[in-house]
């Protein structure tokens, strides 16, 4: 591998993945969960992807210590998880997955940060646009890492 800093194309991003895929991956590499509760039309949302979710540390520090999901409460179809399926229901007049009401304590505000640990037990949240060193930060506290 080179540093190829010049060509953006050559670094690698954040390695983003679905709920039940991460939770099988949690099987043979135990990690925490980062997930990312996003929806289509929040502009914070966008802004994370484009801007931190592109700094090199961070890339670096969530592919290192987490398993990274993405996970938009509007659209995901039913989930699997625990012995429970969980569906899109209605809540406040909008369709949610149930898991992710359930995960953000029904403060369905975008985007929001899941923490959970290697246990699949929730930590943390963090809610609302972060800065790249802010994001470490606190995700250094929440789950624990050195």
């Amino acid at each position: 591998p080179n540093s190829g800093d010049a060509d953006a194309g050559s670094t690698k991003g954040i390695e983003w993945t679905d709920f039940e895929t991460a939770i099988e991956q949690n099987e043979n590499d135990k990690r925490p969960f980062f997930i990312d509760m996003y929806t289509d039309w929040c502009s914070w949302c966008h802004k994370m992807d484009v801007s931190t979710f592109q700094d090199p540390e961070v890339v670096r520090f969530i592919n290192k210590n987490f398993h990274a999901v993405k996970f938009n409460p509007e659209k995901q179809e039913a989930v699997a998880y625990k012995g429970r399926l969980y569906e899109r229901k209605r809540y406040n007049n909008k369709l949610y997955n149930e898991l992710a009401v359930s995960l953000m304590d029904s403060k369905m505000s975008f985007p929001t940060y899941v923490i959970l640990s290697k246990k699949e037990v929730k930590l943390g949240t963090i809610p609302g646009y972060q800065a790249p060193g802010v994001l470490i930060a606190r995700l250094k506290a929440i789950a624990g890492i050195r």
